[in-house]
C-alpha cells in the first residue's frame, strides 16, 4: 500500500470517529426532572420550590442498537443499582440539597459518572432550629401550665383553709356555747331537783352527761378542723391529751410515750387526722370497756416513711378466730383505717392481753 492509501484510510477512520461517538450522546445530553408534573432541565442545579411528593428523572437516550444500562445513585438515600429503564422516580424525598449520580453503559463502554444537584424546599419542620425551638416551646408551655396550677391550687388551698377556720370559729361560739349553756343549766336544775324523785334525778344526770359528751365531740371536730393542726407532731400531742381525760377517773392506768420529734414531723390532711384520732380513742374505749385491763400503754413512735400508733393492754385478750364476729366499734375504726390509708394489726391471745399496732404512712 503506497502513502496516499495509507492517509486515505487514516482519515476514513477519523471522519468516522465522531459518528461512533455519536452513539454516546447521551452522556452529555441533560437528564429532564419532573416535580409532580413541574419539569426542569437538569445539568445545573436544580432548584424545587415546594415539597414534591412524586421525583422523576428521565434519561434522553439516542437511537443506538445497544441497549443503554444505567447505574445510577442518590447519595445518602441508598447503594448504587442498576438498571434498563431510562427513568428513576423517588417518593417523598426529605427537603435540602440532594445529589443525584448516574453514568451510563453502552455499545461497551461505560461513560464517566455524572452528578445531577437537586436542591428541595426544606418544610418548616425540617429545619435545623425547629425541634430545639419546639422543645422550648414546650417546657415554656408545660411551665407556663406547671406554674398557674400551683397558684390555683395555693389559692383553692388558703380558701379552703379561711372556710376551715370560720367554720371552726362559727362551731365554738354558737354550738358549743349553746351546749355549754345546756350542760349548766342540766346541773342547775339536778341540783334543785327534791331528793325523792329518782328517775327523774337519773334522767337530768344522763341528759347532762350526754351534752358534755357531745362538747368533748365537738372540741374534737372543731380541733381537727383547724387548719394549724395539719401535722403529727399536734395530732401526737392530741391523742396523749384525749388519752388522759378518758383515764383521768378511772381504776386502768395509762402510760403514754410519744417518741416523735420535729424530724419526724409531717403534714396531714384534715380528714386522715379526723380518722386517726377516732381509732385512737376507740381503741383506748375498748381497752376501759371491754378489756378488763390494769394497764394500758399508749406509744408513738416513728417507723420508715412514717408513724406507727401502739396501743398494748394487759386485758383478758380475746380469740383472733373472733375478730370477724367483733363488735361494730372495731369494725368501724378498720374502716375507717382503710379509707385514711392506714395500716392496722390486731393480735390478741385469750388471757394474754391485746395490741393494736396502727402505721400512719406518708402520703
Amino acid at each position: 500500500m503506497n502513502f496516499s492509501a495509507t492517509l486515505l484510510t487514516c482519515v476514513i477512520s477519523l471522519s468516522q470517529l465522531p459518528l461512533q461517538l455519536g452513539a454516546f450522546s447521551p452522556y452529555n445530553n441533560h437528564p429532564i426532572i419532573i416535580a409532580d408534573n413541574h419539569k426542569y432541565l437538569g445539568g445545573k442545579k436544580v432548584d424545587i420550590a415546594f415539597k414534591p411528593r412524586v421525583l422523576q428523572i428521565l434519561f434522553r437516550p439516542e437511537a443506538s442498537n445497544d441497549k443503554p444500562i444505567y447505574e445510577i445513585q442518590l447519595i445518602g438515600l441508598g447503594e448504587p443499582y442498576t438498571t434498563t429503564d431510562p427513568e428513576a422516580r423517588f417518593t417523598f424525598l426529605p427537603g435540602g440539597n440532594h445529589q443525584f449520580k448516574y453514568r451510563i453503559f453502552q455499545n461497551g463502554i461505560f461513560s464517566p459518572w455524572h452528578t445531577q444537584e437537586i436542591n428541595i424546599r426544606r418544610t418548616i419542620n425540617e429545619m435545623p432550629w425547629f425541634y430545639p425551638a419546639l422543645l422550648i416551646y414546650l417546657i415554656l408551655v408545660l411551665g407556663a401550665i406547671t406554674y398557674f396550677w400551683i397558684i390555683y391550687n395555693l389559692r383553692q388551698r388558703l380558701k379552703f383553709q379561711t372556710l376551715r377556720s370560720k367554720i371552726s370559729a362559727n362551731l365554738h361560739d354558737e354550738t358549743g356555747s349553746t351546749l355549754s349553756s345546756i350542760s349548766l343549766d342540766l346541773g342547775t336544775l339536778e341540783s334543785l331537783l327534791p331528793g325523792g324523785n329518782e328517775k327523774l334525778l337519773h334522767l337530768v344526770s344522763e341528759t347532762r352527761n350526754t351534752a358534755e359528751e357531745a362538747i368533748l365531740k365537738l372540741r374534737d371536730t372543731l380541733w381537727s378542723i383547724q387548719p394549724e393542726h395539719d401535722d403529727m407532731l399536734n395530732l401526737g400531742g392530741r391523742i396523749g391529751q384525749s388519752a388522759a381525760k378518758m383515764f383521768a377517773f378511772k381504776k386502768v392506768q395509762l402510760e403514754f410515750s410519744n417518741e416523735l420529734s420535729e424530724a419526724d414531723n409531717f403534714q396531714i390532711a384534715m380528714e386522715r387526722r379526723g380518722d386517726i384520732l377516732h381509732i385512737a380513742k376507740e381503741a383506748l374505749n375498748n381497752c376501759l370497756k371491754h378489756a378488763g385491763a390494769s394497764k394500758v400503754q399508749l406509744r408513738l413512735a416513728p417507723i420508715k416513711n412514717g408513724i406507727q400508733m401502739s396501743i398494748v393492754d394487759d386485758g383478758i385478750g380475746f380469740n383472733a378466730m373472733e375478730l370477724q364476729f367483733a363488735g361494730n366499734g372495731l369494725r368501724y375504726f378498720q374502716q375507717r383505717a382503710k379509707n385514711s390509708f392506714l395500716e392496722v394489726e390486731v393480735n390478741s391471745k385469750l388471757g394474754e392481753g391485746t395490741t393494736v399496732n396502727v402505721d400512719i404512712p406518708k402520703l
